[in-house]
């Protein structure tokens, strides 16, 4: 959420967003996310997405400046290990390194 928040603030007009999971992905394309587990998070993601990127929704899936693509998960270990050490940090802790931490390194190795 933040960095789509972040990639409309510096005026990026194409984006390409990665998962593993493919009801997010359906989610985000369709409309049967309202009663699901998540429906708030991607409502807020579809709304951002709207008012960022107006074609995502006025061309009907031949999205121009917006798409969601579906990746293995093995793809996505970084991503992984990156939300797993969030998680383990107290509430509104900010995460900065200057070096890549040795724990995702050896994640990126692989």
């Amino acid at each position: 959420m933040a960095s789509m928040k972040r990639t409309n603030q510096l005026g990026i007009q194409k984006i390409v967003s990665e998962t593993d999971c493919i009801m997010i992905k359906e989610a985000i394309e369709g409309d049967g996310f309202r009663l699901a587990q998540y429906g708030e998070l991607i409502f807020e993601v579809k709304s951002l997405i709207c008012s960022s990127f107006s074609s995502f929704y006025t061309k009907k899936k031949s999205y121009s400046s917006f798409s969601v693509k579906l990746s293995p998960r093995e793809y996505n270990k970084v991503a992984h290990a990156l939300a797993s050490k969030g998680c383990n940090c107290p509430i509104n802790t900010n995460l900065v390194w200057d070096d890549t931490p040795d724990e995702l390194q050896a994640v990126m190795s692989l």
